[in-house]
């Protein structure tokens, strides 16, 4: 039996609110004990896109190759947010949670590296860890 074309719409759409409502959860999560991976920026907006907007394609597997020096390491010089409220424009990834990271991973696959925040120790990634400490604090600056 064929599934028909309105059948499979109907089940993109409904990932892509199951998607979204997940997405606002993870968001309004203030225990931020937990770990934290970064996500390729370009990705993240391809994702949101899909997420919002009906017609938009599926953003693919995450790659976060902008994320890495040519070793395959993180690179210690990008930009990340240092606050979970407010946009971040001027950075290279965004920040979600391990929870969204598992669902991200497990229906978009990832081609090459994932980055949490244990990739971010010692000395030259201080600057990293400090901004991820500040973006998790940030849920106790607003009521």
């Amino acid at each position: 039996m064929a599934i028909s074309p309105n059948a499979n719409q109907e089940n993109v759409d409904q990932r892509r609110k199951a998607e979204q409502l997940l997405y606002v959860q993870e968001l309004r999560q203030e225990d931020m004990t937990r770990k934290y991976y970064l996500v390729e920026k370009s990705w993240g907006r391809a994702w949101m896109l899909f997420r919002t907007r009906e017609g938009s394609p599926s953003p693919g597997p995450i790659t976060n190759n902008k994320l890495a020096r040519g070793n395959g390491t993180l690179d210690p010089n990008i930009r990340i947010p240092m606050d979970k409220y407010r946009p971040a424009p001027e950075t290279h990834a965004d920040i979600i949670s391990e929870n969204l990271w598992t669902y991200l991973e497990k229906t978009y696959g990832v081609l090459g590296q994932a980055y949490s925040e244990d990739d971010i120790q010692g000395p030259e990634y201080t600057r990293l860890r400090i901004c991820v400490n500040d973006f998790k604090h940030s849920v106790e600056l607003y009521p």
